[in-house]
């Protein structure tokens, strides 16, 4: 396994704003493309108990993520 020191670092700002943007650019091509989608950031409290780092779900969170993907799966397209 190759391993590097890690010497540069980002703000929390760096990084949310370089999510959000991602985030902007995958939800505006979904609906291009007719592709239903759902913004699980707007669905999850940003919160210790969801998330270890902001980024990361925690067992909770991850079990809250799963909730929210199998409650949309079995009720079907939202435009149904």
């Amino acid at each position: 396994m190759i391993t590097q020191d890690v010497k540069t670092f980002y703000s929390h700002e760096v990084i949310f704003d370089l999510m959000k943007r991602i985030e902007d650019v995958v939800l505006a091509s979904a609906a291009k493309h007719g592709v239903e989608s759902f913004n699980m950031h707007a669905a999850l409290e940003p919160s210790k108990e969801n998330y270890y780092d902001h980024f990361h779900f925690t067992p909770i969170g991850s079990a809250r993520v799963a909730r929210v993907v199998c409650d949309i799966i079995t009720q079907g397209p939202a435009s149904a």
